[in-house]
Parts: C-alpha cells; structure tokens; sequence
C-alpha cells in the first residue's frame, strides 16, 4: 500500500494549529509595578513617603479574559485580603497574589508597596563656612552644593559623595582637603643656620633649625614680629622667619674715682641684662654734682648705665664746695611743721581752713620764729624756698594724685630748685591705720620724687617722736616699723637721717609737747637744734 505523505503532513500541521488556538496567554501587567525578583515573583512599586494609604483595584491588565485575581494578607494563603486599600508603613509593605487563569491554572506572586522613607543629609564642611543639612526622601539625586569653601592653609578637594547616587539612609558628606606646602626661609639674624630653608606642610608637625651665634642664646624663630610656637604649621604662606636672640649674662665693675669721698652705696658690678641706676657718694663739705666718663669732666652727666651696657666702665665724680650759708632750703610735712598767720613775715604754704596747725591751736608757739623749721633757717642761714607743710597729711595719698599725700607731685613740685630738703612725716600715717607697705611704698615714691625735682640737694628724713597718744588708729608698734621704714628709705634713696626719735622719747615728750601729738615751744627748740646738728655735721658748715 502506498503511504500519502503529503497527506500526513497536513494533518499535522492542522493538528498543531489546533494546539496553538486552544492555549491560553498567560501573560499579563500590573499598573505602577515592576519586577523586583523574578525567582520569587515579586513586584513593587515605590510610592511618595507623604502617601499612608493607597488603593489597588483593577492594577492588573490580563490578556486571559477570564483571568481571576485574589488577594491574600501572607504567603500561606489562607486569608484572603478582602479590601481594596492598604496602610503603609515606611519601608516594606507586602500583598500576596494568587491569579487563576481560564485553564483553571494558578499562579502566585508577591506585591511590594514600598513607601519611601526620609532621610537626613549632613554637611560636615570642617571650615568656617556651613551648608545647612537637608530632610529627603529616599532615592533623591542630590545637587552639588554650590558654595564657595576656604580653609586656612588647605586647598578644597570635593567631597567624599557621588552626587550621582541616590540616597538610601541617613548619610553624612564630608568636604575633602589638602594641605598647602609651603617654603620657610631662615634669616639667622647673626646666627649661622646649615640650610637655608625647609619644607612644610600646614597642620602638621614640624622641626626648625636651631641656629648658633657666639655669646647669645637662642630665644627662637619670629614670625611678623611673634614667636613662633605649637607642634603644628600654622602659616599659610611661603614665609621667612627670624631668629631671636638674648645675649648672654656677662658681669663686669664699675670703678669709681671719688677722690676724698666715701661710696658704701655704690654699686660695684652690674650685667647687661640690667640699667643701672647710679648712687650719690658722700663728701663733706661738698655737693656732688655728677659722674662723668671722661676724667677731665667734659661730656654729659651720666646718670645710667642702660641695659646692654657692656664692658669695664670708670666713672669720675664731681664736687662742688658747699656753703651752707645762703643754701636753698625747703620743709616737707604735716601739721607739726605748720605756721600761718596774714601778718606773718613767713608762713607754710596752706591758709585754709584745717590746713595749718600753728598758731591758732597753741599757746606757746605763737610766733613763726617759735617754730622748729624757721629756727633752722635762722640758725643755718640758709635761704627758704617753700614750707610745704599741710596739717592733717599722710606720706600716702591713698591711691589719689590730686590730694594732700606728702608723695604726689602738686606738693613735691613745690620744692624745685632747693639745696636741702628736710622731711617730717608719717605721724598721719599712724593715725590713719596705714599699712606698712603702703607707707612703705609711698615714703620710697616721695624720695625718688624729690631727687627728681631736686636732683642735687641734700636730703634729711626725720623719725618720728615718741607718744603716748592712743587715739584712732595710731599704736607705738606702728611708729617704731615707720621709724625703720624711714631709715630704711633714706639709706636706699642717698639720703640722711635726723633722728628725732632720739630727742622726743618716752622720757622726754611730755615736756616737749603742748598736746599729744603736737609741739610746744621748748619741743620746737629741741627739734630745730637736732635738725641743724644733722645739716652741719652732714654738708659740712662753712
């Protein structure tokens, strides 16, 4: 029998053209989805974090008509989600799917409702200028800051982002920096350095050169006039520094020629680290009139040695006969030393109320040739300049240069031009409760005063008497420390001392005062006759 192959073959194709009509398309989307993991079959869609609940009725489009879809609320499918809207939570929100198509057939897959959550994004600049930190939703492509940053001795560098990603947490973008290298030039400043410059690099630690100079210690490297310091490179350009050098201790003498005089207080060495401030010597008979460099005398009066002195230095002194006799004399004090009186052929310089003692007060002192300082006029023959006396005063002016204090100038000034000053105060001073120190200070402050106004007068400081007042804050403690002070100053200061101490004591003042404190005529007496003793024996009486 003869086989029709050609016959065969249509039935075939016929057969197959059966199949094909009869399958069922399977295939099918879901509106807003995509598919996240195909081996799970599943779906999602990202959706605004401001949204909290959609709805996903008709989301899918089957090319089975008769294609069913069932919702489930997990993956066992057991129970069916029965409401056509969802709560989202941030993150993750899940569906199950189960579609039954027309063949009867299922198919299960997985819906992922992700609401995108927010994000905060911080710039951390590490300069002064600051970029304020940005809330974001999740999957933002954020734009480059457009912002000019600066930092000292660094060059901005980007930062440490790919602005082509999205965010996905909460992240933090850092600016990235290099550090400027700069060339640090020495100049030794008379030193000796082995390189000429280095290499540095800003913020970060460093080792300069200790350069050399013979007899000079290095202090280090300057930068615009300031000291170099801290472990890390802190200047933000090419630069050159300076060395800084402090000579080094030397000692050396000074030799005084002083031909017939006597200098205990002279200063014998100095360094040249110090000014030195020169000392009066003493020779009776005569007033010192300077020290000078040149033994013949000529030249400038020398009055320092400034700091950065150097070397063995002589000084020649010189004298000018003195004559006491005709001598500018002024006084210096308080109360005690007061006297005025309009018809008065001399009086102190204050006539105002409470500004003098004498002679309103006593009954023996009624006359200024009663008072103990004209009596030295008289008995000297000197020549008054001014009785700068003013009753109630104190040597301290208790911070205030415009009062009564013995120490300010508006009284000192008083005294310019005299030959011999003498000064009685600190009385007050007990009585006012002054400390020690500030009397200690302000008699120290009066004396250096004076010299300066009376730069070549013979100073004469009294102690103070003895007595048994107790009033306000006065103690005889007090006056014993002040009498000491008072030496003390005196001596520091190249001046003498009158020691009324030694004439008003415990045994003597009751017949030497009028009133606790105060003179009277015989006390006057005794006081002129010690101060005239001191001036004779001391300038020499010719």
């Amino acid at each position: 029998m003869k086989i029709n192959y050609k016959f065969i073959f249509i039935l075939l194709v016929a057969f197959c053209l059966f199949l094909t009509g009869c399958k069922v398309d399977k295939t099918f989307s879901i509106e807003g989805f995509e598919l996240y993991d195909e081996y799970n079959q599943e779906y999602i869609k990202k959706i605004s974090n401001d949204t909290e609940e959609v709805t996903f009725e008709n989301i899918f489009l089957f090319n089975d008509s008769k294609a069913k879809v069932k919702y489930y609320e997990d993956g066992s499918y057991a129970n069916e989600y029965t409401s056509s809207s969802l709560s989202l939570e941030l993150g993750d929100n899940y569906l199950y799917v189960r579609i039954t198509f027309s063949d009867s057939s299922n198919q299960d897959l997985t819906l992922n409702f992700y609401r995108l959550s927010m994000y905060t994004v911080t710039f951390e600049t590490n300069c002064s200028v600051k970029i304020k930190e940005q809330l974001v939703e999740e999957g933002t492509i954020l734009e480059k800051p457009e912002v000019e940053l600066t930092k000292k001795g660094y060059a901005f560098k980007g930062w440490d982002f790919n602005f082509k990603d999205p965010i996905t947490s909460n992240t933090v973008i850092k600016a990235k920096w290099a550090a400027g290298s700069y060339t640090i030039t020495y100049d030794a400043n008379g030193g000796e350095v082995s390189e000429e410059f280095i290499i540095v690099t800003f913020g970060e630690p460093y080792v300069l050169e200790t350069p050399t100079r013979e007899g000079y210690t290095f202090l280090g490297w300057k930068y615009n006039n300031r000291l170099i310091s801290g472990n890390l490179w802190n200047i933000d350009e090419d630069a050159t520094i300076v060395a800084e050098w402090e000579v080094e201790t030397r000692t050396y003498e000074i030799e005084y020629i002083i031909v017939g005089a006597v200098g205990p207080n002279l200063q014998r060495t100095y360094t040249n680290k110090e000014e030195v401030v020169l000392r009066t010597p003493y020779k009776n008979g005569y007033r010192f009139d300077g020290w000078y460099f040149e033994g013949d005398l000529s030249g400038e009066r020398v009055y320092t040695l400034p700091k950065g002195t150097e070397g063995h230095i002589i000084l020649y002194s010189k004298w000018v006969r003195f004559k006491l006799e005709g001598a500018k004399i002024s006084f210096l004090g308080d109360s005690i030393s007061t006297f005025y009186d309009k018809n008065s052929p001399v009086n102190s310089l204050y006539g105002g109320t409470n500004e003098y003692y004498y002679p309103i007060y006593s009954s023996t002192v009624t006359k200024v040739e009663y008072t103990w300082w004209y009596q030295v006029v008289q008995n000297t023959k000197t020549t008054l300049v001014a009785n700068d006396s003013w009753s109630g005063s104190s040597c301290y002016n208790n911070g205030s240069e415009v009062n009564s204090g013995a120490m300010n100038y508006n009284r000192i000034n008083n005294l310019a031009g005299s030959e011999i000053v003498v000064i009685l105060i600190g009385t007050n001073d007990n009585v006012n409760g002054h400390s020690q120190i500030n009397f200690t200070n302000a008699y120290n402050t009066m004396l250096k005063r004076i010299k300066e106004k009376c730069p070549d007068a013979f100073i004469f400081c009294c102690t103070l008497g003895y007595s048994a007042y107790k009033g306000y804050n006065y103690t005889e403690k007090t006056r014993l420390a002040f009498n000491e002070i008072i030496k003390k100053a005196a001596l520091d200061n190249d001046c003498e001392v009158v020691d009324i101490a030694s004439v008003q004591t415990e045994e003597t003042y009751e017949a030497l005062l009028g009133d606790s404190l105060h003179l009277n005529k015989d006390g006057m007496v005794a006081y002129a006759n010690k101060v005239v003793e001191t001036i004779k024996n001391y300038v020499g009486a010719i």
